[in-house]
């Protein structure tokens, strides 16, 4: 890829928010510190549009690792104890690796914790994603994980893209079990027991709510 000097795109330049202007100046600097950059604009798409802001992207190149807080040793999980298609080896140590990936995960949407619902038919529905291979299925249970059922996925909006999904469920009196887990297009899927770290990322635990009839 051929690289370009940096730039300001004009809808930036004459932002009205001059803070935003200033930080957005900022940004460009400390990317233009490391080597040579391009500026592009996102492809238009309903997923990569942000209101009126332009999404950008950047191409750097540098000849040493960055460090800082954030790099090291902030944005880092136990070597081995996640699943890691891409590893970047050379940032790897004896003990931990740098965060490279998004881990497949989904949520229910649509209720909250202990949410009251009527007695029979009801529409669950969320979203599941994961790093950019993209979701496969979404599997719901409603006896606590003994047997499951696939979802309705709604529309494929790109790799990594939140994916839409719903499930009706048969509501009976008292308390009811929803469970969800996303399996992503390599076979990946969330896990049932959390994988401790000591900062706490890659949390992507079976969620289990429970809906009160």
């Amino acid at each position: 890829m051929a690289l370009r000097p940096i730039c300001m795109s004009k809808s930036i330049a004459r932002h009205r928010n001059s803070d935003f202007r200033q930080r957005t100046a900022q940004i460009f600097e400390s990317a233009a510190a490391l080597g040579p950059v391009e500026l592009r604009r996102a492809e238009q798409d309903p997923v990569s549009k942000f209101g009126p802001l332009t999404v950008l992207f950047f191409t750097a190149s540098k000849d040493t690792p960055q460090g800082g807080f954030w790099m090291t040793p902030a944005y880092r999980i136990p070597l081995g104890k996640f699943p890691i298609r891409d590893r970047f080896t050379t940032q790897e140590t004896a003990t931990n690796t740098p965060i490279t990936e998004i881990v497949v995960n989904s949520l229910v949407t649509s209720h909250r914790e202990g949410a009251k619902v009527k007695p029979g038919k009801v529409a669950v529905s969320g979203l599941a994603w994961d790093g950019g291979y993209g979701i496969r299925t979404v599997q719901v249970s409603t006896d606590g994980g003994k047997n499951w059922s696939g979802a309705t996925l709604g529309q494929d909006l790109g790799p990594y893209a939140f994916r839409t999904w719903s499930f009706d469920i048969n509501a009976k009196k008292g308390k009811n079990s929803v469970m969800v887990n996303a399996t992503n297009n390599i076979g990946q899927a969330q896990t049932a027991a959390l994988i401790f770290n000591p900062a706490g990322y890659h949390n992507n635990v079976i969620q289990n709510l429970t809906l009160v009839a």
